[in-house]
């Protein structure tokens, strides 16, 4: 989900949580898993961690709290913020700090595509975190490169037989 679109009944992190594990229990699913591309990707890092996932899977996650590029996002950031206590603005942070274990978090980026790498160096050495580096890409394009080198099905496979 993209929870950086306003105006929907999901824009706010606590609701979209709510909605989230109403959606899990309606299923009687025992287990949680987040997916997320670019922004996507740091949605899935920050519900997965917020609502204790059993993996995460992020690719090419731009964080946007951080890039003054999305200087017109980051309002909703800071809005989210001032109406919930626990919400932790910057997703590096909320990975770093003493906010419970962190959830297996896979993240992929392109070996060449600098911007990506730049965000995913922001939570390199965290515990139980990894990065991916896909080699020959210079793009934020990791989840079509996946597809193309036919590696998406495997990736997926590990993470939903992993033990909880």
């Amino acid at each position: 989900a993209n929870h950086f679109l306003k105006g929907f009944e999901w824009d706010k992190p606590s609701e979209l949580q709510s909605n989230l594990e109403a959606i899990r229990q309606d299923l009687k699913a025992k287990r949680l898993f987040t997916i997320g591309w670019s922004s996507g990707g740091a949605g899935a890092m920050r519900h997965g961690k917020s609502m204790g996932a059993d993996g995460i899977l992020a690719f090419s996650p731009v964080f946007v709290s951080t890039n003054a590029k999305f200087a017109h996002v980051r309002s909703a950031f800071e809005e989210a913020a001032a109406n919930d206590p626990d919400y932790v603005l910057d997703v590096p942070k909320l990975y770093r700090a003493d906010y419970g274990p962190n959830p297996k978090t896979r993240i992929f980026v392109g070996a060449d595509a600098s911007n990506d790498l730049r965000f995913s160096e922001m939570v390199r050495g965290v515990g139980n975190v990894t990065i991916e580096a896909l080699s020959d890409l210079d793009r934020h394009g990791s989840v079509r490169c996946l597809l193309q080198r036919k590696m998406m099905s495997g990736i997926l496979d590990d993470m939903l037989s992993s033990k909880p």
